[in-house]
Order: C-alpha cells, then sequence, then structure tokens
C-alpha cells in the first residue's frame, strides 16, 4: 500500500514512468513491486484514479 501512495505522489509530480519505477526500486529494493504491478497503477493514477486500494473482486464472501 504505501508503494501505491508514493507512486501517487510521483505521479502527480509528473515523473515518467521509468523514473517512478527507478525511484520505488531505490527505496523498497527486492520489496518493490513488479514493473508491470508498477505499470499498470502509474497508468491509473495517470488517468485520475485517487484511490490506492485494491478494486472489490467478485467471488465468494468469507463467512465468519
Amino acid at each position: 500500500m504505501d508503494q501505491r501512495v508514493n507512486l501517487k505522489f510521483l505521479v502527480k509530480l509528473g515523473k515518467t514512468f521509468t523514473g517512478a519505477y527507478a525511484m520505488l526500486k531505490e527505496v523498497y529494493g527486492n520489496e518493490c513491486l513488479s514493473s508491470t504491478q508498477v505499470f499498470e497503477w502509474f497508468k491509473w493514477f495517470k488517468m485520475g484514479r485517487e484511490i490506492t486500494e485494491d478494486d472489490p473482486r467478485p467471488g465468494r464472501l468469507n463467512a465468519c
């Protein structure tokens, strides 16, 4: 979640995908999201997405 928030910030600063991904890799190292995941989130934030949580997924609900 922290990486998504930081990525959203970098998009708002006008960073490119390459620059933003490099910064995330520098900070998070091996724990960084994959380039594919970063690209998808980068694209969504560029298009105006504001929330950083996953979208709800259809499927079976957990019964408590």
